[in-house]
């Protein structure tokens, strides 16, 4: 029954293509990425504030005696990863046209990078907001900021290689 489902599954969604896995690993990164810490900025020998920073997509907290306490949001990073999450999603479902793949993994490799670009640029207006002296400690999901753009590459050399060989499979007929 259970394996029933995930034939289903696997079928409608075209996981037996290896892109379409990279593709999937791309947009669960992201969604997990939602959800978790990227960093903290603990206050250091020097800091002003005695308060720890921790920044996720969605907000940024500010932690005293274990209280959490909602800060900011930082929209633009919002928007951006649930752009990733959607059209990483979107560009299985193109499996049939593999030109438009290709233009949407481009797409998303620009995407990501701009997230990441954004996401190093909040850091350092964060840091500067709160203050010299709080030291920066990075989480394991500050991976899951990069592992997407590794995916999404994966994805576009596996598009371009089955292109290729339908390309050469039209030639030899």
């Amino acid at each position: 029954m259970v394996f029933n489902i995930f034939a289903s599954l696997s079928i409608s969604f075209m996981l037996q293509r290896i892109q379409s896995i990279y593709l999937l690993l791309a947009a669960l990164c992201g969604i997990i990425l939602f959800f978790t810490p990227i960093f903290t900025l603990a206050p250091g020998v020097t800091a002003v504030d005695a308060a720890s920073y921790r920044f996720s997509l969605l907000n940024v907290d500010s932690i005293i005696n274990n209280v959490s306490t909602f800060q900011m949001r930082f929209w633009p990073l919002i928007i951006i990863n649930s752009l990733v999450v959607v059209i990483s999603l979107a560009t299985i479902f193109q499996f049939k046209n593999r030109k438009m793949q290709l233009k949407y993994c481009g797409f998303l490799t620009l995407i990501q990078v701009l997230l990441i670009v954004l996401l190093a640029y909040d850091t350092e207006q964060l840091r500067i907001t709160i203050g010299s002296g709080h030291i920066l400690n990075f989480s394991v999901a500050a991976l899951l900021v990069v592992l997407p753009l590794l995916f999404i590459r994966l994805a576009g050399r596996a598009i371009k290689k089955d292109d290729d060989l339908v390309r050469s499979a039209d030639r030899l007929r």
